[in-house]
Formats: structure tokens, C-alpha cells, sequence
């Protein structure tokens, strides 16, 4: 039998085999500026760029590099860097090439583009023409003036007609409104995102956006129109961050004419103001729309506006003014219903199918005037199909339409309001509405997907799309707790479980880089803000870039300056959240906090440690010795305090009290098997394979498991069927996002919505330990492949496109024969884990592996053949121990 199989993968390394490798010669290509695309409104004096490679063969590297920056594309065209020229360069860096020309001039745009050399010394053809536009720099860069209406108002409009009298070059506009805004041009609104601007600290800063306008702007007469509403105003969460004053907002739109002049349009006291047909808004309740009091063209010029009152001239409100870096908050998508049920006589509920963040389209035809539909929003309904708004609490979730009336057709949808939801109740629609009267718009942060995960197991892909889905519904600006009820709060805590999993599936880095300044330095308790260190930390690790440790290295040893003050008056935080939301309770807020001081102590003593490395990194030696001293004695102090040591057991000895000391690292090198024994047997045996853990251990449990060989109980975990587990949700609930709460609702008591995005930490496990996908160094420049395989999965294909370019690793089995295929990106290596006893009997291209091109065979280690490769496609074959 072993000499078949043995002849078998001979036979299989042998056949042709076609994937998605990278194509053409080494080439730059994808440019980014501070990581974004042709970016508008950058505020960094010294932005960084980067690039990809593309490249086909093996080991392919990038040994040098010349970036020039120009004032115009034409300049750019014939090689004049008559901004900065790098010069030739020689190195490997590909990401976070450091501006180093003259000072950047506000609003001013760069054109810049880059060749690389490869490890043969021959230089790539130059990369297309990137930009970047600078952000008003200063506050005197601001010529416009804050406006308002005299009188408060729901949801005001603003007007002014102005001429141009010449051909233009370029326009762009900066923006800011207080609360939610949109912007009108000649009779559009400027741009697709919604809901902005981005909520943050307003006392603080204040971000704003920046558009290119030029397509919207003609030569003659325009109007530029802005429409305003509460947005995190006074009804806001008094636990969130609230404007908490007057609307007001500011415009400044600077044109750059063909012959080299310029002129800037700004909110001045020559604008108008009126009321809207939004005759309430607000993020919890909904919005209403009286389309009987539409001003049709109030943004086209020459619209009358002599009835329109003047503006209001304003203060500015307190903190800086800032460009928004992070991802506009857009529709993403558009869902249909897939049901939809008389539940009483007029009364309809739809089932779209799935739970989101958005709100719903609205289509009517030939409705008398002044007709009134009104829509409800929930995530469940009751057993008889009528809408269920338990979850939603105090928030009324409620959109109405009135209608204009006529033959035409109507069109609504909210533009200051977005609700969480599935089902949608429609009440006072004019006849009898089918499933094409409405539809649902996916609303949230347009993050890009940078990751792929699926695998042999249905359930598994479901819990995966369940994770994604949820974790996107609370990116609307903010890290949030919940799209449903009334909160909506940036939520910290959250945030700490889930920075890993957004990575592997986001590009999340500007995004996070955003939410970290909103929360810069605020303090509390570790459980709450340990994110001050884990989130620079997590974001050095995944995108490399250095400068995120430089700028938030402050906030982050405050926190930790701040847990070393509080830690013994609080009693270590015993009654903190801890491993909030554990199973087998009432699901009470009272009842959901757990192991505070177990959970609190040892985030504490984890911060610390990545706290010293950090300072080690940023060469701050004297701080970087200090706080490994403190880490320490944590450490020392925790197991004095909390281990038992003829038990193996830290405090009650529930599941959280295993998870933490172990991923925390204060567990004695001397007791850790003996800690991970206790662990299997508290999942194996008194959790009967399932999760008995709250936010915390569910997010690293998985990993752990896996980390010390026990990939299969890992499986187990997210196999399960029944409570508590992720599976009980979708088979025997038909879940589509993670919930808060292990449990569904029984008594009415319970704290509980169906979309909270804390349980999704676990998604990372997907890619990082069933896919094997691991950075060795920062930004992966150089890459651990080491998959764990238990039993019960036959295959995995999971990808992470990183700043240094696309990693596959897809791997499959068939009894004992292993496949994996793995793709590795220019310029970058790999430390490839295969499963296996005897490197002679790993194939690769048709001969033993450690023979093929491109390929060294280092060890063998518990029970994986290991092997470093450079850049390129592999496939290998072996067979299973």
C-alpha cells in the first residue's frame, strides 16, 4: 500500500497543473499614495508610496528602485522629476518610500511613478502615472465662512449660483457639515458616499471630505447646493460621540482654469437657506419624506429662490479641521426580498433574506397624493410573520414616505437614517406591493475585501460569510457595537476582538488608522482599551508600516501608564466586563460579565510586553527595558494572586481562565501543558466540543488550539449544532450575522440583537490557522505557510491580497495524499509548512521537492516537512502521517 502511494504522488507531481500565478516580466504596478489610490485631501507632508511587483518564475526580487514626482503629468511623460527624483535607490523596499522633496503645497496635486530593478540588475519599464492631491494644510487655507439657517431646522437646504467664465483645468472641493451632509452640483449630488461626514471627537478634530468636482462644474451659470440633518446629533447615544450644537456647515471649492488662474467658490452671507422635504431625521427613529413639498431644481442655477431666507454666518465649532482618511461610507450593494406576507389586512412584511445596514428603496406607481407609506424595520418576526422590534429598543427604525402622486413613477430612499434589519413591515402602500416594490441597500464603510476563505465544510463557509457580513454592518464610520438598537457607540472593546479578522478580509488600514485617532488618548480599563496598544501593534504586523507605532506610541503607553495606576485600587478589575457575554446565563446584562480579573490582568501584562517592543522598535531603549521589567512582575503578581498550582487552574477554572494566561503569555514555561490539558478537557468534557467562553475567549480560542496541536477540537468547535454555538444560530435559527448573546431571546429580559460584530475575532482562525497564513515579518514581507489540517475538513482555499501582493494557500486531501498549492508574491519568501514524515516523499514539479527550483528543504518539525521558497507558484504533494 505505501509503495502505491508513494508511486501515486510520483504519478500526480508529474501531471499538469494550471492556477493564478502572477504573470509578465517584474513590473510596478497598483501605486498607491499613504495607501490609497489617487488620493484626494492627503494631509502628510512627507506621504509615503508603495507598489506591487508582477513577475513570472521563481525568487523574483526587487534590488532597487527610483521614484520621481512632478508638478504635471506632461512633466512626468518625458522623466523630468521637476518636484523630487529619488535617484536610483537600491534596495528591496517596495512599501513606505518616504517623500523627501520640497514642502507640499496645500491643494495643490503631484503626479509620481516608479521603476524598479530586479536581481538580474535589469530595469522594469517605468509604472503608469499615479497622483496624489494635497488637503488644506493650514487653517488659514479656509476661506470660507461657517453657515447656518437663522432658525433651527430639521433638514435645511443651501444654495448659490455662481458663473464661470473660463475653461477649466480642474476643481475640487473641500467640505464639512455638521451633522450629516450632501453636496449638489448643477443638479447632482457630488459623489456616492452616504452618512458622512465621518463621526469622531468633536471637541477634538473635526474630518472632512474632499471631492473632485471638475466633471460637475461647466462654464457659465452653476449652482452648488448642500442638504443637511441631524447625523450624530443631540439624539445620539449619550455613550457615543455627539455634536451637540446648532447644524452648520463649510465649503470651499478652489478652480484651476486651462490658462492658470484660479478662483474659489465658498459658503459665504451671499448663500440661501430653506427648509426641506425631510420633516424628520434622525439615526434611531428614521426619516420622513413629504415629497408633496419637493423644491424641484433648488440645485439647478437660476432656480427662484427669492422665497429662500439668507444664512445665518456662524462660529466655527471647537478642534481642528481634518481630511478623512478613511473609507467613505457608501451603499455596497443592493439586496431583493425574497418574500413577502399579507400578516393583517394592508400590513406586509418582506424577508430580504439577510440581516445588513442600510435602509430600503421604495418604488410606487400611480399613488394618489399625499399617500402615506410607512416602513418598519426589525431583525426578526414573530411566529405568526409580524414584525418583532425587540432588538431595536427605544429605536423606532421607521421611514416614511409621501407620496407626490400622479401617473410617474416614485422613487425613495433615506438619505440620514440607516437602520439594522431582515425583515421590513410596509403599511399604507396604494394597492398591493410585490417583491419588486422594494429592495434593500447594503450600507457601509467601502472597505475593500483583501481575503477568501472556503473550505470543505458548508457550515464553516456559512459561520465565515456570517462573520464578514457582521463586521461590515458595524463599519459605518466607526467600530460600532450594533447597527439595530439605539446605540450605534464607538465601541472599543469590540474592537480589540476583531482587529485580526478585519484584516484578513479588509483592507482596513486606513480605516483603522482613522479610528485609532478618534479614540487617541482615551483610557480605561483593559478589557475596554487595550485596542490603544493591540491596534498599532496589529496594524504594524499585517501592513508593515512603521510609522503607526511612531504616531500612537503616546496613546498607547498612556494606557499602559494608566492600567498601572488603577490596577490595585480597582482590585485588577475585578468588576469589569471581562469575558463579557459568556453562554449558560439568563443573557441579562447583569449576568453577562465574567472573570474580569483573570481577563483584565493578563491584557494588562500582554499590553505591557507590546508596549516594550514597541519602544524597541522606535529605538526608545530606556522604555523598552522598563516596561519588560513591569511585564514581569505582572506576570510574577498574577500567578501569586490567581494560580492554583496543585489544581492548574487560574480563578474559577472556567474556559476564559485557561484562554487568557495562555495567549497573554503567564503561564510558567513549567506548567503550560499542564494549563492546555485543562483546557481540552474543559471543551472536550464540560463544554461537551462546545465554545463556554464571551467576547474574549471566543475570538483566540480556536487559535490556541491549533498553536498546541489540537486542530481537531478547534474543528469541533465550529461543527457544533446545537447551544451554545455558531452552528445552533444558522441551522436551528437561520442566522446571517453573529449575535450578541450565544441564546435566542425567551423572556424578553435578555440583552440581545442578532448583529454584533464581537464574536467575529474568531474569523481569523480561518485564514491564519486553517489556511496557515501567517506573517513572519511585518507587512509579510517574508511569510510562514503552516496550515493546520484536522480531520474533518478535505480542503481549504483561503487568500490574503497584503501590501506586497497576493498569498494563496489552498490545500486538499484524499486519504493520505496532500496537495497544497501556494502562490507567493514577488519579492517576497516563504516558510512552507507540509504535512509529512520523509522529504523524500514531497513532490513538487515532478521531482522530490527539495530538488525543485526554487525550493530548500530546512527540517523536520512536529510532524511538517519544512521548507523556504522564494516568490512564485508552488504545488506540493505528500503524504499524510
Amino acid at each position: 500500500m505505501k509503495k502505491h502511494l508513494h508511486l501515486l504522488l510520483f504519478i500526480i507531481a508529474l501531471s499538469p497543473v494550471s492556477f493564478l500565478c502572477a504573470s509578465g516580466k517584474i513590473t510596478p504596478t497598483d501605486l498607491k499614495t499613504e495607501w490609497k489610490v489617487n488620493p484626494l485631501g492627503i494631509e502628510v507632508m512627507q506621504p509615503g508610496f508603495s507598489w506591487l511587483l508582477n513577475g513570472t518564475g521563481r525568487g523574483l526580487k526587487q534590488t532597487g528602485y527610483q521614484v520621481i514626482v512632478a508638478s504635471g503629468e506632461a512633466s512626468l511623460e518625458t522623466g523630468d522629476g521637476d518636484v523630487w527624483d529619488s535617484g536610483r535607490v537600491m534596495s528591496d523596499d517596495q512599501i513606505n518610500i518616504i517623500y523627501k522633496g520640497p514642502a507640499l503645497k496645500s491643494g495643490t496635486r503631484y503626479y509620481w511613478k516608479v521603476k524598479v530593478w530586479d536581481e538580474n540588475n535589469v530595469a522594469s519599464e517605468w509604472s503608469p502615472i499615479a497622483w496624489w492631491e494635497m488637503g488644506l494644510l493650514n487653517k488659514a487655507d479656509w476661506k470660507g465662512k461657517w453657515i447656518s439657517t437663522v432658525r433651527e431646522k430639521v433638514s435645511p437646504l443651501f444654495r448659490k449660483d455662481f458663473n464661470i467664465q473660463k475653461e477649466i483645468k480642474k476643481a475640487s472641493a473641500f467640505v464639512y457639515g455638521l451633522g450629516w451632509y450632501e453636496m449638489h452640483l448643477n443638479g447632482s449630488k457630488v459623489g456616492d458616499q452616504v452618512l458622512t461626514p465621518a463621526n469622531t471627537v468633536y471637541t477634538r478634530r473635526h474630518l472632512y471630505d474632499t471631492y473632485d468636482v471638475t466633471r460637475y462644474l461647466k462654464k457659465g451659470g452653476n449652482t452648488a447646493g448642500i442638504w443637511l440633518a441631524n447625523g450624530y446629533g443631540p439624539s445620539f447615544s449619550i455613550y457615543g460621540w455627539r455634536w451637540m450644537e446648532s447644524k452648520r456647515v463649510i465649503l470651499q471649492m478652489n478652480i484651476e482654469f486651462v490658462d492658470g488662474t484660479r478662483t474659489s467658490i465658498v459658503t459665504d452671507a451671499t448663500w440661501k437657506a430653506s427648509d426641506s422635504q425631510i420633516t424628520s431625521a434622525d439615526m434611531y427613529n428614521g426619516e420622513t419624506y413629504d415629497a408633496t413639498r419637493e423644491k424641484t431644481g433648488w440645485d439647478v442655477y437660476g432656480y427662484n429662490d427669492k422665497n429662500w431666507e439668507n444664512v445665518a454666518i456662524t462660529s466655527a465649532p471647537p478642534g481642528a479641521m481634518q481630511s478623512n482618511i478613511s473609507a467613505p461610507v457608501r451603499v455596497t450593494g443592493i439586496i431583493e426580498p425574497v418574500s413577502v406576507k399579507e400578516v393583517a389586512p394592508g400590513t406586509f412584511v418582506y424577508d430580504i433574506g439577510q440581516n445588513i445596514a442600510g435602509w430600503v428603496r421604495l418604488h410606487v406607481s400611480g399613488a394618489p397624493a399625499g399617500s402615506r407609506i410607512v416602513m418598519r424595520h426589525a431583525e426578526t418576526v414573530n411566529k405568526d410573520g409580524t414584525l418583532n422590534t425587540h432588538t431595536n429598543r427605544k429605536a423606532e427604525a421607521t421611514d416614511t414616505y409621501i407620496c407626490k402622486g400622479g401617473k410617474e413613477d416614485e422613487y425613495y430612499e433615506p438619505r440620514f437614517t440607516y437602520h439594522g434589519f431582515r425583515y421590513v413591515e410596509v403599511t399604507g402602500y396604494p394597492g398591493t406591493p410585490t417583491l419588486s416594490s422594494i429592495s434593500a441597500c447594503i450600507v457601509h464603510s467601502d472597505v475593500e475585501s483583501t481575503g477568501s476563505f472556503s473550505c470543505s465544510d458548508p457550515l464553516i463557509n456559512r459561520i465565515h460569510s456570517n462573520f464578514r457580513w457582521t463586521m461590515l454592518n458595524n463599519m459605518v464610520s466607526i467600530i460600532t457595537d450594533n447597527p439595530v438598537r439605539d446605540e450605534r457607540t464607538p465601541c472599543q472593546m469590540d474592537a480589540n476582538c476583531i482587529y485580526e479578522a478585519a484584516i484578513q478580509n479588509f483592507d482596513v488600514q486606513q480605516y483603522l488608522k482613522k479610528w485609532l485617532g478618534d479614540i487617541y488618548g482615551s483610557t480605561s480599563n483593559p478589557d475596554w482599551s487595550a485596542g490603544q496598544v493591540l491596534g498599532p501593534w496589529l496594524m504594524y504586523k499585517y501592513y508593515g508600516d512603521k510609522r503607526i507605532l511612531e504616531t500612537f506610541y503616546p496613546s498607547a503607553k498612556k494606557e499602559v501608564d494608566h492600567c498601572t495606576a488603577s490596577a490595585a485600587r480597582s482590585n485588577y478589575w475585578s468588576g469589569s466586563f471581562g469575558d463579557w457575554c459568556p453562554p449558560f446565563t439568563d443573557g441579562t446584562y447583569e449576568n453577562s460579565f465574567s472573570e474580569g480579573e483573570v481577563v483584565n490582568t493578563a491584557l494588562y501584562h500582554y499590553i505591557t510586553g507590546l508596549l516594550s517592543q514597541m519602544a524597541g522598535i522606535l529605538g526608545k531603549t530606556g522604555d523598552s527595558v522598563k516596561y519588560a521589567a513591569r511585564a514581569d512582575s505582572i506576570k510574577e503578581a498574577f500567578n501569586d494572586r490567581l494560580f492554583n498550582s496543585s489544581t492548574n487552574e487560574y480563578g474559577s477554572g472556567k474556559q476564559i481562565t485557561y484562554i487568557m494566561p495562555l495567549l497573554c503569555g503567564v503561564v510558567p514555561v513549567e506548567r503550560k501543558s499542564h494549563i492546555v490539558d485543562n483546557l481540552i478537557n474543559n471543551v472536550s468534557v464540560e463544554c461537551s466540543g462546545h465554545f463556554g467562553s464571551g467576547i474574549y475567549g471566543t475570538s483566540f480560542l480556536a487559535d490556541l488550539l491549533c498553536d498546541y496541536g489540537h486542530a481537531d477540537v478547534a474543528l469541533t468547535l465550529f461543527s457544533q449544532k446545537t447551544y451554545p454555538s455558531f452552528g445552533d444560530q444558522i441551522v436551528n435559527h437561520d442566522a446571517t450575522t453573529t449575535w450578541e448573546q450565544w441564546g435566542v431571546i425567551k423572556t424578553g429580559r435578555e440583552m440581545q440583537t442578532y448583529d454584533h460584530a464581537m464574536f467575529s475575532g474568531a474569523d481569523k482562525t480561518f485564514y491564519t490557522r486553517f489556511g496557515g497564513i501567517i506573517p513572519s515579518t511585518p507587512g509579510y514581507k517574508k511569510i510562514i505557510i503552516k496550515p493546520h489540517v484536522p480531520k474533518g475538513l478535505n480542503y481549504v482555499n483561503s487568500s490574503v491580497k497584503t501590501v506586497h501582493g497576493l498569498i494563496i494557500s489552498d490545500w486538499g486531501r484524499s486519504g493520505r495524499l496532500y496537495r497544497h498549492h501556494i502562490n507567493i508574491p514577488v519579492n517576497t519568501s516563504a516558510i512552507v509548512h507540509i504535512p509529512g514524515s520523509d522529504p523524500g516523499k514531497v513532490y513538487e514539479s515532478g521531482v522530490i521537492a527539495s530538488g525543485s527550483e526554487g525550493i530548500r528543504y530546512l527540517k523536520n518539525e512536529n510532524n511538517y516537512l519544512v521548507f523556504e521558497v522564494g516568490s512564485g507558484c508552488y504545488t506540493f504533494y505528500s503524504e499524510i502521517p
